[in-house]
């Protein structure tokens, strides 16, 4: 099968995502491509630039040339579309191609969840009503996500995958690790809770840090892990800024940070099923995250017990006390570290998403060719 991955984002989850996608379908011998901006990492496939702008209108017809010129070069089985702005411009007119190419739409969270009004949740669910009848397919990373769709009105098949992660590499630390990572970093006997996710209104860095400000947990350390311009929170933090509110920008690799830390803290205000919430789990690390999608299903749900828990969206105080009430009884906080790493392995683990990746690929291809069959070399 030949696939192309079509991303505007060059950070974040969606990119570790697409290359968790792109290694798992280049391993087991499909043809992938990704068409990127320059400044991403992609780690597998043949990679095609582009260099999208969403604010910037008057370049959306040059975007959807690009867009329209790789799929004609690469001549893919599937484009797959991930989130809001690739799949704006390869929704608004027919990808084409000869024979068309299945088209599969990822939202990593849908756009009515960003919309700041009513009326704007309003145009956003509207538009996806329309745009899903221009594609043959809608994989999303949690039941939570699909559910959202389906009661917004999207029509289309939704296939929810899960997001992958690579529990060989996202493992819990040894002591020696855990140790030799909280004195790299300086951290010394404090506990840490550490929030992994570039610093924007979604992932709620604000109101976490403004609300910490106002009572934080003694001989504790808040780490915001992540690219983006920290002013912001810097203002909120007030003194603790520097003190018991570090943040160290964006890194590599998370992992060391995840094997040094006591909890890991998710205070988003949407998400479709966070990436950082996963790789926490995997590397054994309990989580304390606000409702959204995914949350409930990854940390409390099921038969076995809770690797954290989940808040209110709105009750910050909640937030805090809960990662409070954790630090304060080892106990606790033990049992739920205990049993992350199975809840991960249940749910995330790579092969198995990538088999419903797989899966939704070929129902969207039969449902875009029904008359051929794709070749499994393809």
């Amino acid at each position: 099968m030949r696939i192309l991955h079509v991303v505007e984002v060059s950070i974040g989850g969606v990119i570790s995502v697409i290359n968790a996608y792109a290694q798992w379908q280049a391993s087991a011998g499909h043809d992938v491509h990704v068409l990127a901006p320059a400044e991403a990492e992609i780690l597998a496939g043949s990679r095609h630039e582009w260099q999208p702008r969403r604010r910037a209108p008057h370049r959306f017809p040059g975007d959807i040339r690009t867009l329209r010129q790789t799929v004609s070069l690469v001549q893919p089985d599937v484009v797959h579309l991930h989130s809001f702005f690739p799949g704006l411009l390869g929704r608004i007119l027919p990808t084409g191609g000869s024979p068309r190419p299945a088209v599969v739409y990822q939202p990593h969270s849908w756009t009515f969840d960003a919309a700041p009004t009513p009326f704007g949740r309003h145009l956003a669910g509207a538009w996806e009503r329309v745009a899903a009848r221009r594609s043959d397919g809608v994989i999303v990373n949690c039941r939570d996500e699909g559910d959202e769709g389906t009661s917004h009105g999207v029509t289309v098949p939704i296939h929810p995958v899960g997001v992958p992660v690579d529990t060989a590499v996202f493992r819990p630390a040894s002591p020696t690790e855990r140790e030799t990572a909280r004195h790299e970093f300086g951290l010394s006997e404090r506990s840490v809770l550490l929030c992994v996710g570039r610093i924007a209104r979604q992932k709620g860095q604000d109101r976490l840090v403004a609300e910490w400000a106002r009572d934080p947990i003694p001989d504790s350390v808040l780490v915001l892990l992540g690219a983006g311009d920290p002013e912001h929170v810097e203002r909120l933090a007030g003194p603790e800024w520097g003190r018991s509110v570090l943040a160290p920008g964006a890194v590599s690799d998370v992992r060391a940070w995840l094997h040094a830390c006591d909890l890991v803290v998710a205070p988003s205000r949407w998400e479709g099923q966070a990436v950082a919430v996963a790789e926490a789990l995997s590397c054994g690390r309990a989580v304390v995250a606000t409702q959204v999608n995914g949350a409930r299903e990854a940390i409390e749900d099921g038969p076995q017990p809770a690797a954290g828990v989940v808040v209110g969206q709105n009750d910050m105080t909640a937030f805090v006390a809960a990662c409070r009430q954790r630090l304060a009884d080892p106990a606790l906080l033990a049992q739920e570290t205990a049993v992350a790493r199975s809840r991960a392995e249940q749910m995330f683990a790579r092969d198995e998403v990538m088999l419903k990746v797989t899966a939704a690929y070929q129902a969207a291809l039969t449902s875009a060719r029904p008359d051929s069959v794709t070749e499994p070399g393809r």
